[in-house]
């Protein structure tokens, strides 16, 4: 006999919608970081969400979670 997750399709679809999403954000951020790092400043060096690195962060979640 078939074992039947809770919620079925929709919610195994839209749990493995998020990780995906939260792994392409997470590989994006730290590809936009090495390649970038040499033209952060002041601001950014404060942490992920100032300045450039924040804006980034921002805007990335924004089109990833556009859909939801």
């Amino acid at each position: 006999m078939k074992s039947v997750s809770p919620g079925g399709f929709q919610a195994i679809r839209d749990s493995q919608l998020n990780r995906l999403k939260d792994e392409l954000y997470d590989e994006a951020c730290r590809t936009f970081d090495d390649a970038h790092k040499k033209d952060f400043g002041v601001l950014e060096k404060q942490g992920e969400t100032w300045g450039f690195r924040g804006s980034f962060r921002s805007m990335l979640r924004l089109i990833l979670c556009s859909d939801d």
